[in-house]
């Protein structure tokens, strides 16, 4: 059974906006266990500063688990560009050149490499923290 290329393509954009609300709902939890963790941190510092050193710790930890969960996803992100552009550019598809949206997606800079800088920051601050309150107790 053959599915229209039409089809296909709406699939795509539907595929698309799935994938991307996944990975904005991810980095949403991310950011509220950064959050959640700041409050943390802050009565630790109040009341058990000696333990100061596991916020930090656990934070290092969750920033690794959701980049890793974001580097999982990047694949379904990038197949459905994939498939999206080969429809676009072919020619049976009718999509003049200048209105091929996931053609034009590569232009700029990506958000995958946008949350691997912001990972790697965020993992050698959290480190360097943790162990600067660590040798510090």
């Amino acid at each position: 059974m053959s599915i229209p290329i039409e089809e296909r393509y709406k699939l795509m954009f539907e595929h698309h906006k799935f994938v991307s609300e996944y990975r904005i709902s991810l980095i949403k939890v991310w950011g509220g266990m950064y959050v959640a963790l700041a409050a943390t941190f802050v009565w630790t510092q109040t009341n058990l500063s000696q333990f100061s050193w596991i916020i930090g710790f656990v934070s290092t930890g969750i920033t690794i688990l959701m980049w890793v969960a974001d580097i999982r996803h990047r694949p379904a992100i990038r197949a459905c560009k994939d498939v999206a552009k080969d429809i676009e550019t072919d020619s049976s598809s009718g999509i003049p050149e200048k209105q091929r949206y996931f053609s034009q997606l590569e232009k700029g800079y990506s958000h995958s490499k946008a949350i691997d800088i912001f990972a790697i920051a965020t993992l050698i601050l959290l480190i360097i923290g943790t162990l600067y309150i660590l040798c510090n107790c």
